[in-house]
């Protein structure tokens, strides 16, 4: 006799950057802005209430950019991330250069509840002395 166990768990939800360029699937318009944004693809549980995605950050601007701090924007809520970055010299990108940050948000719901719908992870930085701000669509998946 066959004997399965079965362990209560929650299912599991991929958490991505959607593609956004469907009519020129093949065109570079990275290049194009200013502060590139790339966020890579997480597998998290539905029923966990945090999320850190790993954001590559690529200056394409002549002058240098600092990264004052990044927002995740749902249908529900707006979440600031956990730590301040606007102090700390090595968020401070040249031109051409780029960096992997890691942004904390502690959420109020399941990450089910966030990403079903879909997200948008936005970047506040500074360049010139003026501020702007770049973002990236971002789903869950199962």
């Amino acid at each position: 006799m066959v004997l399965i166990a079965i362990i209560g768990c929650d299912p599991g939800m991929i958490i991505r950057q959607r593609v956004t360029d469907i009519t020129f699937p093949n065109k570079d318009t990275s290049k194009e802005i200013p502060l590139a944004l790339h966020v890579r693809e997480t597998s998290q549980l539905i029923g966990e209430t945090w999320y850190v995605p790993e954001v590559e950050l690529t200056n394409n601007n002549v002058s240098s950019i600092s990264i004052v701090r990044f927002e995740l924007l749902s249908m529900n809520r707006t979440y600031q991330n956990k730590e301040s970055l606007h102090e700390e010299s090595s968020h401070n990108l040249k031109s051409g250069a780029s960096i992997i940050i890691k942004p904390w948000f502690d959420l109020d719901e399941p990450i089910y509840n966030v990403f079903k719908t879909g997200a948008e992870l936005k970047v506040y930085y500074e360049m010139n002395g003026n501020r702007f701000e770049s973002s990236a669509v971002i789903e869950g998946v199962y």
